[in-house]
């Protein structure tokens, strides 16, 4: 294979940041391992997270109407309730730092795929790197993650590969040097 693989500018929202690593760690853990987490799945819907707020909400103000022996019920589920809100504010604010600490995630990407390796373009800086120097390989989604080493990656996004090649092209390439054995 001669020709070389376009794929045009990847740009990683703070959204994908957090399901790409979230998916991650379920893959990195098995379910028989892994604990529960708060909320699994995906990062919740910015709807979602205010429909919880207005059920807190109205929660509260009911909670003084609830006949005293099922108050004690009411204030656990209140406070139940606010510590997982509490969670899942503190797990997103955690991936909204590490994408913005992140060297590659927040830039837009432009990958050349060679038989050699990579030609990387961030804000026209170009680099190469050859199939030899990656970490490790890794799919997520409609993602491939590129590790030059075990700090961070470089986030290839499989829509944005120029036609004709497709993504059967990739995955072939990668096969056929053996990358993904890794």
């Amino acid at each position: 294979m001669s020709k070389s693989i376009i794929v045009t500018e990847s740009y990683l929202s703070a959204h994908d940041f957090a399901a790409i690593h979230q998916k991650q760690e379920q893959q990195r853990y098995p379910a028989a391992v892994r604990q529960r987490q708060v909320a699994p799945g995906k990062v919740p819907a910015k709807w979602a997270t205010w429909w919880n707020v207005v059920w807190l909400l109205l929660l509260t103000g009911g909670a003084w109407l609830v006949p005293k022996p099922f108050k004690g019920y009411i204030i656990i589920a209140l406070v139940t309730a606010l510590v997982t809100a509490v969670g899942l504010w503190y797990r997103h604010y955690e991936y909204r730092r590490a994408y913005q600490q992140s060297p590659t995630a927040s830039r837009p990407t432009s990958f050349t795929i060679l038989e050699h390796g990579v030609v990387i373009e961030q804000q026209h800086e170009f680099f190469t790197l050859l199939w030899s120097d990656f970490y490790h390989i890794r799919r997520v989604g409609r993602w491939w993650l590129l590790y030059p080493n075990a700090d961070y990656c470089y986030y290839l996004n499989m829509r944005n590969i120029m036609p004709p090649a497709t993504e059967a092209d990739l995955l072939e390439l990668l096969h056929e040097y053996e990358i993904l054995a890794r």
